[in-house]
């Protein structure tokens, strides 16, 4: 595991309010970098540190080059040929792979184009659940958490994750276990909509 040699601390971003552009801050050397984190609970006040636990969340640095702002606690897939490096936008195809969540300590800010952030992968996060009132909602504790489909990698409906039914479907003999997301770490139901899902990460650096 790498030293987090930035001094980045979580909920903050490279280029972000330091005046620099993608022009002038470039920071391929940032690329890739991994760190852990102490599992903080995020949306606290100022100064304040709510410890959620005593286990850590492993992180990677990547950069946004998917010409939006990505919204914390969605999850965002590479760029082809970008593994490691730098992600286009959001998850979109059910039940395939992602590189992990938009950490949830950039809050309603969240990440700028072209900035660098920390993606977590391993570890307590919080997901985004489905914007539709529907099953895809329903999630019980340790229920196995996947993505969910979406029509683009920039849409408000991608990025998020369901609970993944145990199935026959041949589709998902190899597709679930190689790119489940997690397990749930909390529940929720139809009603809650657009809401943040705690799930312990196990994403696609394995």
């Amino acid at each position: 595991m790498s030293q987090n040699v930035t001094n980045l601390p979580r909920g903050q971003a490279i280029l972000a309010g330091n005046g620099r552009t993608l022009s002038t801050g470039m920071r391929p050397d940032l690329e890739g970098i991994q760190t852990e984190f102490q599992d903080i609970a995020p949306g606290q006040a100022s100064g304040v540190k709510v410890v959620r636990s005593s286990r850590f969340v492993k992180a990677i640095m990547l950069q946004n080059i998917s010409g939006v702002t990505l919204e914390a606690g969605r999850a965002v897939s590479y760029a082809s040929g970008q593994r490691g490096r730098r992600v286009d936008g959001y998850s979109t195809v059910s039940v395939g792979p992602v590189a992990g969540i938009v950490d949830p300590h950039y809050g309603a800010t969240g990440v700028a184009d072209d900035d660098y952030f920390w993606c977590l992968y391993e570890g307590p996060a919080e997901c985004k659940t489905d914007l539709a009132a529907g099953a895809g909602n329903v999630i019980s504790l340790d229920d196995l958490m996947v993505a969910m489909t979406a029509v683009t990698s920039q849409s408000t409906t991608s990025g998020r994750v369901v609970a993944q039914a145990a199935t026959t479907s041949t589709t998902y003999i190899m597709s679930v276990p190689l790119n489940a997301i997690g397990r749930a770490l909390s529940a929720k139901t139809t009603a809650n909509t657009n809401a943040d899902v705690l799930v312990d990460l196990a994403c696609s650096l394995k």
